[in-house]
């Protein structure tokens, strides 16, 4: 998923697109990594509290 949006965006900017078609794969990329962020941030919890 990450490497097609950051193909898509690498795309657009080698072929000298308009700057602004960019917002919405940049809203995506950051989507998915808050997402995961989140997702690291629950599993050092887990293992410095040793549930896992």
């Amino acid at each position: 998923m990450l490497n097609l949006i950051c193909l898509i965006i690498a795309t657009i900017v080698f072929k000298n697109f308009n700057g602004t078609s960019l917002i919405i794969p940049i809203g995506i990329l950051l989507y998915v990594l808050y997402g995961q962020a989140k997702d690291v941030k629950r599993v050092f919890i887990e293992v410095f509290r040793g549930e896992v």
